[in-house]
């Protein structure tokens, strides 16, 4: 009997194929085969070293087991029936599975981190591609750092991720992938830390509303961000539309208001201005 999910009846009797060929596996290939389990859809070499502890000679090994499949660019990739094979393995070692999710999300959220003034440069159009070409695994990586209220992950994500979505033009995806998280962070416990990340998120949340026509919801995302900053005291991160004092200026101006819209864009011109936030800045000279 197996536990994988959406496959047809016909699929179950390969279980007994995937037996066979788990007991020929040496000891470090199967660690290996488990451990890869985390990644979705394609993954690189360096992604599978860094996480996974993988050499290319255990890639190469799996690859020749057809365990692997390695694309045209240098990419691995684990059919899904073997990817769940290897989960539920990996699921018997719990420490080790808990200890290779932290290595995931570590991972990508580094990833995206190192990304983060790139995906507003000049290298715009390769960290695109890049994003995209890894959209899947930092999706899932998302997903879990909501799932465990990782606030370092979501701190150092969210900004680049945003962005991707927001240059993409994926704001379909934005909304639900910040809200989730926003409804996640909710859930725990107020501290400091917490509710950086929390006014972070809202005003995140407020630019992706602004674009679909949201701008209630857009004008509340962007209040509570700014009531949660100024209780902490600190200045919103640098960034392109980080501060919602922006956003609400950027508001008023779609809903025609403009003498309010110049009083908060220059309120925001004169923190950002005081911060030497050049990206905000930016964004009050473009509002």
């Amino acid at each position: 009997h197996t536990t994988w999910r959406n496959v047809p009846d016909r699929h179950h009797s390969m279980r007994a194929v995937f037996d066979q060929t788990w007991k020929l596996l040496k000891d470090d290939e199967r660690h290996l085969f488990q451990r890869l389990s985390v990644f979705r859809g394609s993954f690189q070499r360096e992604a599978a070293e860094q996480v996974a502890g993988a050499s290319l000679h255990l890639l190469s090994a799996l690859a020749d087991k057809s365990l692997l499949r390695q694309d045209g660019g240098g990419r691995y990739q684990m059919h899904e029936l073997l990817r769940q094979y290897a989960q539920e393995k990996l699921e018997q070692r719990p420490e080790e599975a808990l200890a290779i999710r932290w290595a995931f999300l570590n991972y990508w959220a580094a990833f995206m981190k190192t990304r983060e003034t790139d995906i507003t440069g000049v290298r715009q159009r390769d960290v695109l591609n890049e994003v995209t070409a890894e959209l899947e695994n930092i999706r899932v990586a998302w997903s879990q750092a909501v799932e465990y209220g990782d606030l370092d992950f979501l701190q150092n994500a969210s900004q680049p991720i945003y962005e991707y979505y927001d240059l993409q033009g994926r704001y379909q995806e934005g909304i639900p992938t910040t809200e989730r998280a926003i409804a996640r962070l909710e859930e725990l416990e107020r501290n400091d830390e917490r509710d950086g990340a929390l006014a972070l998120l809202l005003s995140q949340a407020g630019w992706h509303y602004i674009r679909v026509g949201r701008f209630d919801d857009a004008r509340t995302a962007f209040t509570r961000s700014r009531s949660l900053f100024e209780a902490l005291g600190i200045a919103p991160p640098s960034g392109f539309g980080t501060n919602p004092l922006n956003g609400l200026a950027l508001l008023s101006v779609v809903l025609g208001d403009y003498a309010t819209a110049i009083q908060i864009g220059e309120q925001a011109r004169q923190e950002n201005e005081a911060q030497g936030d050049a990206r905000n800045l930016q964004v009050s000279f473009y509002v």
